[in-house]
């Protein structure tokens, strides 16, 4: 693999990470409405006398999910629209690195390929199939997700929670405060993948954008190299990955059973590398390319990512308290978020300034600072 072919590699991720945060943004600021909403309704609650006030809460709330969906219905198909036609565009990189296409406009591949590779379809349409396929489906869900939300907050609010609450905070006024603040804090909208890991809403929305991303480029990447009689493909190496991923840097993939390879990709896979937000993007592999220089793990590696994990432990802990200063109409709770923010960002500077990570205050936004 040449420099300028690494170039363009590194310069698709930059390029369409544009495009991903315009519909990461539009969740996010989904998720603040939704959060602004919900501490609406929670002072509804607690001023609640009758089963009217009650009922006028929860339908307040319905109203809203409501409205928020309805929005989210009516922008999201444009915004996938950009950035299935962004990777469409920078797909097209990979065309300039293709040996000549044959005479023939359909080629029967040999092995695991389900059908004929179709050399006159645009190289762009199987990665925006692909994200088309995860987002839309991924995308539907949450919104479906957004409307029962309502359902989430009366079970919270119900006796049998109120009267747990109150077992462990000693009175029905601390069990409604411990309530709001969790409910500000972490949203009733929850979401749990496949290794049983729970995510916030607009970080799921983050990671299912930019995992769908990352996957449609590899797919296609992996479809067209094959077409074009290349089986073999290297995990390229990244200055900060996770240690599941770090023993796959360097590594040579191939699609089927092959000596010349260290793994297969179903291997691969199978061992946790392209797990969410997993970054690493497959770059054909031809004889007589070199291998990049992979040094082994260390202590100061393991170091530095424990430290980054903790990093992003705390942005999402001032985030948390950012969502109840703003959104929580009680005194007392509004002046422990700002002790406990204050907290958390001196305990980060230390852990930069220690470590030497850079801080990205941008994270520590509600919106990640994708609001200009």
């Amino acid at each position: 693999m040449t420099t300028n072919q690494t170039q363009e590699t590194t310069s698709q991720t930059a390029e369409s990470s544009h495009a991903q945060l315009a519909l990461i943004g539009l969740y996010m600021a989904a998720d603040n409405r939704l959060t602004k909403l919900m501490g609406k309704v929670m002072r509804m609650l607690r001023r609640a006398s009758t089963p009217l006030d009650l009922s006028m809460a929860f339908d307040v709330m319905r109203r809203g999910e409501r409205q928020v969906v309805n929005q989210l219905e009516r922008q999201t198909p444009p915004l996938l629209e950009t950035l299935t036609r962004t990777v469409e565009q920078e797909m097209q990189v990979e065309a300039r690195h293709l040996p000549p296409k044959p005479p023939t406009p359909t080629v029967n591949i040999p092995g695991n390929s389900p059908q004929p590779f179709d050399f006159t379809m645009p190289l762009g349409q199987r990665a925006t199939s692909a994200i088309r396929v995860d987002l839309q489906t991924e995308l539907k869900d949450i919104r479906a997700r957004i409307l029962r939300q309502h359902d989430d907050l009366y079970k919270l609010t119900a006796s049998g929670a109120a009267t747990h609450n109150m077992l462990r905070y000693g009175t029905i006024k601390d069990a409604q405060q411990s309530m709001m603040s969790d409910l500000l804090q972490h949203g009733v909208t929850g979401f749990t993948d496949r290794s049983g890991r729970n995510w916030q809403l607009s970080s799921y929305v983050e990671m299912a954008v930019r995992t769908a991303s990352m996957r449609a480029y590899n797919e296609a990447h992996m479809q067209v190299m094959q077409a074009a009689g290349v089986t073999l493909f290297m995990v390229p190496v990244h200055a900060h990955t996770c240690p599941v991923c770090f023993k796959w840097q360097g590594k040579i993939l191939s699609l089927t059973s092959d000596d010349d390879a260290d793994a297969t990709v179903d291997e691969a896979r199978a061992a946790g590398l392209w797990h969410p937000n997993c970054e690493h993007m497959l770059v054909s592999f031809r004889e007589g390319d070199k291998r990049p220089k992979v040094s082994e793990w260390t202590d100061r590696d393991q170091q530095l990512w424990e430290s980054s994990q903790r990093q992003r432990s705390l942005e999402s802990s001032i985030r948390a308290q950012k969502r109840v200063l703003v959104n929580s109409g009680d005194g007392q709770m509004r002046v422990n978020a700002r002790a406990k923010i204050r907290r958390y960002q001196s305990q980060l500077r230390e852990l930069t300034k220690s470590t030497g990570l850079l801080r990205r205050t941008r994270r520590e936004q509600l919106d990640l600072g994708l609001r200009k």
